[in-house]
């Protein structure tokens, strides 16, 4: 049998994608169905506003948006995926089901990266509407102006999507090695503050611009984002705008692999051993 259809065709564990649809859809309990009304409400209303000010906002703002409310949904979607199981008492009972860890992860992971996908297909009606409707203040650019193209649009979507993905796939390895979901919220959300915030602002305030915190900029979202948001942007000290784009796609997508792949090797510790930081062995 193939790593696909182990890991997602024939993987018992996709009934996570199903549960995942059924929260989104608000089938679960009562509550959770007033919240898909409050929510839905709230997306008709911001639609609304933004179908009737589309040339007033530039598409890219809807793209950074989106791209801080995964860095929010991400740790939502996974936190709970293998802490909340230890958490309940259920781990031991899924354990022992005819499913392999790889299954266990991977099913976990792809119902979450379902969520993400759906709000990301909420957003792209008001992308489109916004990115042709907008319209350029010519007071303030004047005839320098050029704007991005729409397979720039495509990539700074792509690189929002899949910066969604890696916040997941690192939460639930993070779940992997916590016992409390929780802690493991805690932990992810900190990660994203430090990474996404602080790391910059640091760079601000000490005007460092030494080669290893230059290239960790070429992993943030927000700067490559706003990199391919400005045409007159060459790119990064070390980095031309044509390589600003899909690279940053495969990167995300190939970090989140890794995430995954090392969050099953985790499952594989005893109950009793897993901690966030393993302590080394003594000799």
């Amino acid at each position: 049998m193939t790593a696909w259809r182990h890991l997602v065709t024939e993987n018992p564990m996709l009934v996570e994608i199903r549960r995942a649809q059924q929260r989104f859809l608000g089938r679960t309990r009562a509550g959770g169905q007033i919240a898909l009304y409050l929510v839905g409400a709230v997306y008709v209303v911001a639609a609304g506003v933004v179908v009737r000010y589309a040339q007033y906002i530039d598409a890219v703002w809807l793209v950074y948006f989106q791209t801080f409310l995964f860095a929010f949904i991400g740790p939502s979607v996974s936190h709970g995926a293998v802490s909340g199981e230890r958490e309940k008492r259920t781990w031991d009972m899924l354990v022992a089901a005819p499913v392999t860890a790889g299954q266990i992860v991977w099913g976990k992971y792809l119902g979450g990266c379902v969520l993400i996908l759906l709000v990301a297909a909420l957003f792209l009606p008001m992308l489109g509407v916004t990115y042709f409707s907008y319209e350029v203040n010519p007071y303030m650019w004047g005839d320098q102006y050029r704007r991005y193209t729409f397979w720039d649009l495509v990539m700074m979507d792509g690189i929002s999507i899949t910066f969604g993905f890696f916040a997941a796939a690192l939460t639930l390895l993070f779940s992997a090695r916590t016992k409390r979901a929780f802690v493991t919220l805690g932990i992810a959300l900190v990660a994203m503050f430090v990474v996404l915030v602080l790391y910059p602002l640091f760079l601000n305030a000490t005007r460092f611009v030494g080669a290893e915190s230059v290239i960790l900029l070429y992993f943030h979202p927000f700067v490559t984002i706003g990199v391919l948001a400005d045409p007159h942007d060459p790119g990064l000290e070390f980095a031309a705008r044509e390589w600003i784009g899909l690279p940053q796609i495969a990167i995300n997508l190939a970090l989140s692999v890794g995430a995954v792949v090392w969050a099953e090797k985790t499952l594989h510790f005893a109950d009793g051993d897993v901690k966030f930081i393993p302590r080394k062995p003594h000799a």
